[in-house]
């Protein structure tokens, strides 16, 4: 389902590839719904296309090395905006949603007290709208293993691999679901094979840990497994990744060190002379998913875990044959291991100091890695006066004022944003806080282009500070971005500006963007005000984004936000007919977002119909297959999308094909 899911994942990742200024060609199908990631983001230049990298408009044959073929539908290509807030949003929004939680916890159903006296009802089971478990191995189980074993769409196949995959293992049937997912690793389908490689990880088998070590490694065992005189190489990668989201979920301490050991050796071997990068930006990505052990001697000296761990990365690091795509993924591995390093250890000096150098303008340098430099000191600063702290802080505001790369100067708004919203509740963190705060809010009023509207998204990742002594610089806070929503005129701007008063939580907001959402008549403005209201707990706009899904049958992407939006305000009186609107729709771009609409707001009662859906022979295979996406979003074991683990914090401008390709065939095109 490569080409299905470039749209759902399209519209997973909050509708990139619909962006203002990005391509609005038709993507195709793919692994078992998609859309991830921008599709149409995949980036130009030097930081997204270097030599040896297949271009994304022409994936290698099916059944060779690289993916199947697919036709390029639509008007030429161009190159996208890659500098647009909506891009980051994208791939970060998940934990600011988090609409999982929202619609298995609400309690604001329609014609609840607790929906107009806005309190929770003391009679409703907080699970109620929670599937149970019973429910899942009984029902949705056996319908997706149903259509796994009886059908050959590959829309279909994937679409159940991946829901199965997010299920995990049922003790309800017999046959392991580790068995039935990897009996598809042979398939003659390039995509339906690598689908089934992440779908091992997806489940977090600690038992297929073997099986995609060989394929890694393209080793023999793994050749005749599969019948080819060498592993494809997108299967090389997706194991990878799969090793990493195994490695992420087990306690033991001696699997996710054999994890890491193999992905360590496969860095080491010969990926680095393969054309492409895609399997050695895997293995770093799958690295930063398996932090070690913190462990410590009883004379307090580091057990070897992750301190070896990271010495192993700032080691590889200073290889002089590293590709600029394999170098910019360091960073954000390199960050995701830091969390929970105790600072005594000196790692985050350690990699910070290299971060920092990086980054400072040296130009030796590529861009991708000082993007992604500055994404790391953001994930890893605080607001503290300790002077590497302030070192940190100085090198991001220097690179904000001499940059001349546009990406590098607005990930620097993010990045301060991130640092100021760790600020502990003392006077010397709360003043470094503010003085971020005041940076932004003078940006948002003063900036000239697109500089408004990513300090209002930075306002927005800053949150609100929870000092006593914060609450008046908050209400300003609030009242600078109700106005620039109100003064807003660019789709980018209110997009932006309704999307921080969202991630703030600003229940003072709804009117004014009720007033907005009735103002404007660009779909991407009004899709992320429809979020935005159902961030901010607007039951007053239960009506109007009811109004709005109706209306947009044939609007995909302001029709999934204004879904997800009904989700978190509770409301489940529109999946009956979201139900209905994916059997009658018949445009890709259409079943992927009332798809993942479904997915998004569904609950136990969605589950029913969906189950009809995808057995139903006369409906499309196209159709059937989002219902099997749906049916893996509505069950998923995880409270968060299993590849928010990926996109959170990745530098989306060293792009490769296996991450994003426009088409769905990439790692965080999958829902």
């Amino acid at each position: 389902m490569h080409l299905m899911e470039a749209m759902v994942a399209r519209f997973f990742l909050t509708s990139l590839c619909l962006v203002a200024g990005l391509v609005r060609g038709q993507p195709l199908c793919a692994h078992g719904g998609a859309y991830r990631g921008p599709a149409d983001s995949v980036p130009g230049g030097e930081a997204s296309t270097p030599p040896g990298t297949p271009s994304p408009a022409a994936p290698a044959p099916s059944g060779g090395t690289g993916g199947p073929v697919t036709a390029n539908v639509g008007a030429a290509r161009t190159e996208p905006d890659t500098s647009v807030w909506q891009l980051w949003w994208g791939y970060n929004n998940a934990a600011y949603i988090d609409i999982k939680r929202a619609v298995h916890s609400s309690d604001l159903l329609r014609g609840s007290a607790s929906f107009f006296l806005g309190g929770p009802s003391p009679n409703r089971p907080p699970d109620l709208l929670v599937p149970t478990r019973e429910v899942i191995e009984q029902r949705v189980v056996p319908a997706l293993l149903r259509v796994l074993n009886e059908e050959r769409d590959a829309d279909i196949v994937t679409g159940a691999l991946v829901a199965l995959a997010k299920i995990g293992e049922s003790a309800a049937h017999p046959t392991r679901m580790s068995e039935q997912i990897s009996a598809f690793l042979t398939d003659d389908n390039q995509e339906v094979a690598e689908t089934a490689a992440i779908s091992l990880g997806i489940l977090a088998d600690r038992g297929s840990v073997e099986m995609l070590t060989n394929l890694l490694l393209d080793r023999p065992a793994a050749r005749k497994l599969l019948g080819k005189s060498e592993v494809p190489w997108r299967t090389r990668a997706f194991a990878a990744f799969g090793l990493g989201l195994i490695g992420n979920q087990v306690e033991e301490e001696a699997l996710r060190v054999a994890i890491v050991n193999t992905l360590c050796d496969a860095l080491s071997s010969g990926l680095l002379e393969l054309a492409i990068p895609d399997v050695a930006v895997a293995c770093l990505s799958a690295l930063g998913l398996v932090p070690l052990s913190t462990a410590v001697t009883a004379s307090g000296v580091a057990a070897c875990g992750r301190v070896r761990q990271i010495d192993w990365l700032l080691a590889f690091g200073r290889r002089t044959d590293l590709d600029d795509h394999v170098r910019a993924h360091l960073p954000t591995a390199a960050a995701r291991l830091l969390i929970g390093a105790p600072a005594s250890w000196g790692l985050k000096r350690r990699l910070g100091e290299s971060w920092i150098e990086d980054l400072s303008g040296a130009p030796k340098v590529s861009r991708a890695v000082k993007q992604s430099s500055v994404l790391a000191l953001g994930r890893v600063g605080f607001p503290n006066d300790e002077p590497f702290e302030c070192a940190i802080r100085a090198a991001l505001l220097r690179a904000s004022r001499e940059s001349r790369n546009v990406e590098v100067r607005r990930f620097v708004f993010v990045a301060m944003a991130q640092i100021g919203s760790r600020a502990a509740d003392n006077d010397v963190e709360q003043k470094i806080a503010s003085e971020i705060r005041d940076h932004l809010t003078d940006r948002l009023q003063r900036g000239v282009g697109d500089v408004r509207s990513w300090a209002a998204l930075a306002l927005g990742v800053l949150g609100r500070s929870p000092s006593e002594s914060a609450s008046q610089v908050e209400l300003r806070t609030d009242r600078l971005l109700v106005a620039a929503l109100g003064e807003a005129r660019a789709p980018r701007d209110v997009g932006a500006c309704a999307i921080a008063c969202g991630m703030r939580q600003q229940k003072a907001a709804g009117l004014a963007l009720l007033k907005k959402l009735a103002e404007v008549s660009d779909d991407e403005a009004r899709g992320y005000i429809t979020l935005a209201l159902g961030m901010t707990g607007a039951t007053e706009a239960l009506e109007p984004i009811e109004k709005v899904v109706r209306r947009s049958k044939y609007r995909p992407e302001l029709l999934r936000q204004a879904a997800i939006g009904l989700g978190l305000l509770g409301d489940k009186d529109v999946v009956p007919e979201l139900i209905d609107m994916l059997v009658r729709a018949t445009s890709l771009s259409s079943q992927a977002s009332i798809a993942h609409g479904l997915g998004a707001i569904g609950d136990a009662r969605s589950i029913d119909p969906l189950i009809e859906m995808l057995g139903d022979s006369a409906t499309t295979p196209r159709a059937r297959a989002f219902a099997a996406v749906a049916l893996g979003i509505v069950s998923d074991k995880e409270a968060l999308p299993w590849n928010a683990k990926l996109s959170s914090g990745v530098n989306y401008r060293a792009n490769t094909t296996t991450l994003t390709d426009g088409r769905g065939a990439g790692i965080l095109e999958i829902l």
